[in-house]
């Protein structure tokens, strides 16, 4: 910190006191010393020489109280640091600053948080538009996804029209007017479940239920879809506590999901097992509920998995454009586990198919014995 008298071109160090307390030198002689001698350094933008000589340090603050420049000071050869330097008015004659104070700090710091910060901030925009850019692409896919199913009800919808007489033509007509509707809904829910999700609406309901009758449940239901590609699907249980707070609906739509897309990539013939765990905890009336679904189906390959529940994109695991989805099933089951408090983990490779495994803590309402029984096969 220096006192600087401008008008008649002397300085005088304030701090620390390096120099006797009445020792003054030439500012303008100390400034071309330090200069000379690339203590002050070039400034990348401005020449740090014109800027902090006296008569533009007078120009500079008739209108305003302090000017600031930054620029690099020379601290051992080819080491350099940044610093600020400031002059703030002390006093004026005719509105002419004619002594000020000089400071001199060290900014280093000061820059690698502001460097830090736009990092942030780019990092932030690049994901933004790289958001921007996936849900343009998911809104184009969707549009096309939808079309398909409405396209195919529009145009069996005709054909039944035109062949009122035919009961056969018609049935079948119905039938596959049907399946499109089906597919149509399912998509429609998918985008409406991300559409809560994003904004917070989707609450997780707790109910007493039977663990096990859902697993049946939904066991039934696709089983018969496995069965249509010769599939052998199966599986087994090992719980202790049946009757559990849970919310059926979410657990039943997260567990469809992986096991229909099991059954959908793995080829004719293949094998898909299904398999649910009570790990028991420390806290005696919670259980940790374990599924596990693994195939031997095309798999994935392992620089893939990381992308797997990106939402907005379709995954490794839906990158097959020919195969019909929104690819927002995964992303949605994994929202949906993690609000549940649990996990959803996958190990895959090309070729050596995949097993998710499904965590989710529950609280059990009675201890009831339950013997698993032996696998069933489909």
């Amino acid at each position: 910190m220096y006192h600087v008298n401008l008008a008649e071109d002397y300085c005088q160090m304030i701090y620390p006191k390096y120099w006797s307390s009445d020792e003054t030198l030439s500012y303008s002689k100390e400034i071309t010393r330090r200069i000379f001698h690339n203590i002050i350094c070039e400034n990348p933008s401005k020449d740090i020489e014109k800027l902090i000589n006296a008569e533009n340090i007078k120009n500079e603050l008739k209108d305003r109280d302090v000017v600031e420049y930054r620029y690099k000071r020379q601290i051992e050869k080819d080491a350099y640091k940044w610093c600020l330097v400031s002059f703030i008015v002390e006093e004026r004659e005719e509105d002419i600053p004619v002594c000020v104070t000089m400071t001199i700090r060290n900014i280093e710091d000061v820059l690698k948080k502001e460097m830090e910060q736009q990092m942030l901030i780019e990092e932030a925009l690049a994901q933004a538009e790289s958001a921007s850019r996936a849900k343009g692409e998911f809104l184009s896919n969707m549009s096309h996804e939808i079309r398909t199913p409405m396209n195919v009800i529009l145009g069996y919808t005709s054909i039944a029209k035109n062949n009122m007489d035919n009961i056969v033509k018609v049935e079948d007509c119905i039938n596959k007017i049907k399946t499109a509707g089906n597919h149509l809904v399912r998509l429609i829910n998918e985008i409406l479940d991300v559409s809560r999700i994003e904004s917070g609406k989707v609450s997780i309901e707790k109910d007493e239920s039977d663990i096990c009758e859902l697993m049946d449940n939904f066991y039934n239901i696709l089983v018969i879809q496995s069965s249509g590609k010769k599939q052998q699907l199966s599986m087994d249980k090992d719980i202790k506590h049946i009757y559990v707070y849970m919310d059926w609906m979410r657990i039943n739509q997260v567990l469809i999901n992986i096991v229909g897309n099991a059954i959908k990539y793995t080829p004719e013939g293949g094998h898909i097992h299904i398999n649910v765990k009570e790990v028991e905890k420390p806290d005696k009336s919670y259980s940790d509920y374990v599924f596990t679904v693994k195939d031997d189906g095309r798999g994935i390959a392992k620089k893939d998995i990381q992308h797997l529940f990106d939402m907005y994109t379709r995954g490794a695991y839906d990158s097959d454009a020919s195969v019909e989805g929104t690819g927002l099933g995964l992303s949605i089951a994994k929202r949906i586990v993690e609000l549940m408090n649990g996990t959803i983990e996958v190990e895959s490779d090309i070729g050596l198919g995949t097993e998710f495994t499904i965590t989710i803590p529950m609280k059990y309402i009675i201890c009831l014995l339950y013997t698993s029984p032996s696998p069933r096969d489909s």
